[in-house]
């Protein structure tokens, strides 16, 4: 069964406790695959994190049924119809983007698709307004369907049948994020760079506390390439190796502890040696020089996402 992140951010654990290690997290509206369940949890799935599989509080799960209408919500493509139980179309978000709005609303707005959080937080209110009330704080890389846009905001879509509004300074459309052809490594390290001091945190993937892979991860889903979730993941399923002579800006470096072929460390490669990633010694993510701490010594490989 697919469902709905609810929460704006909820932990993803290695059992069913909370007190068992955090291993990722998901964000409003990420689409997970329930696949097991115990007591007060599910086990599931995350498609967008190459399915990682981890457990999650029941109560942090939007399922079909919750909206205050009694109709069925729509947890995929907003811009089909759905059917009732008599068989009767309800007006999908289609409809709803086509409706006029005070002669402000901008043409086409199916066709931007959705929108991505692309700063640190964005604050989703309940008016199109600086002073309107916020309905919650999205985290980055959280991503929602647009109805329509006014003016300097989006009207979202929200699965329990409400809509919402963003910024439109906050996101950009997932449809112009750059494809993994077209993207650079400029790019990467701009994103990456935008993470310089956020705590550390394992299991995080977003501003508020990060990982190492989880900072790979993340900045590279906002440059449109899913990556897998985990160091190790990365280093054997993603990219393709290059030599260290070839090394370049926007490369990933991976380091090993024990076994050079098991990485258990991963940073974004800048120039001169340097590299970025989220250190739990500094307890952020900070720039590390590999002529430092026999950091060089420690290298697994070197893997390249981009297409030069």
């Amino acid at each position: 069964m697919k469902v709905l992140i609810k929460t704006p951010m909820t932990n993803v654990y290695s059992r069913p406790s909370d007190k068992s290690e955090v291993v990722t997290q998901a964000v409003f509206a990420t689409e997970v695959e329930i696949i097991g369940e115990n007591d007060f949890w599910y086990q599931v799935q995350i498609p967008v994190q190459q399915n990682y599989t981890g457990w999650v509080k029941k109560e942090v799960l939007f399922f079909e049924g919750e909206r205050c209408d009694g109709r069925k919500p729509l947890l995929c493509h907003p811009c089909y119809f759905e059917e009732d139980k008599e068989g009767d179309r309800e007006p999908s978000p289609r409809h709803l983007v086509e409706r006029k709005v005070g002669g402000d609303r901008e043409p086409s707005p199916c066709q931007i698709g959705k929108v991505v959080v692309r700063k640190h937080s964005a604050g989703l209110k309940n008016a199109p307004a600086i002073n309107a009330e916020k309905i919650m704080e999205l985290p980055i890389n959280s991503r929602l369907w647009v109805l329509q846009k006014q003016r300097n905001w989006y009207e979202i879509w929200l699965p329990e049948g409400k809509t919402a509004w963003l910024q439109a300074e906050d996101v950009f459309c997932e449809k112009a994020l750059i494809s993994g052809s077209r993207a650079t490594g400029e790019y990467v390290l701009d994103t990456a760079r935008s993470f310089l001091g956020v705590p550390y945190l394992w299991g995080g993937l977003t501003a508020r506390g990060i990982d190492c892979s989880g900072l790979v991860y993340t900045v590279y889903a906002l440059c449109g390439i899913n990556l897998h979730r985990d160091a190790d993941l990365q280093y054997k399923y993603d990219g393709f190796a290059v030599n260290r002579e070839d090394v370049c800006p926007g490369d990933l470096v991976f380091f090993y502890e024990d076994v050079i072929e098991e990485p258990t460390h991963v940073g974004i490669y800048e120039a001169d040696q340097i590299f970025i990633n989220a250190s739990s010694k500094q307890n952020a993510v900070v720039r590390y020089s590999l002529l430092e701490n026999n950091w060089r010594s420690k290298i697994s490989g070197l893997k390249r996402i981009l297409l030069r």
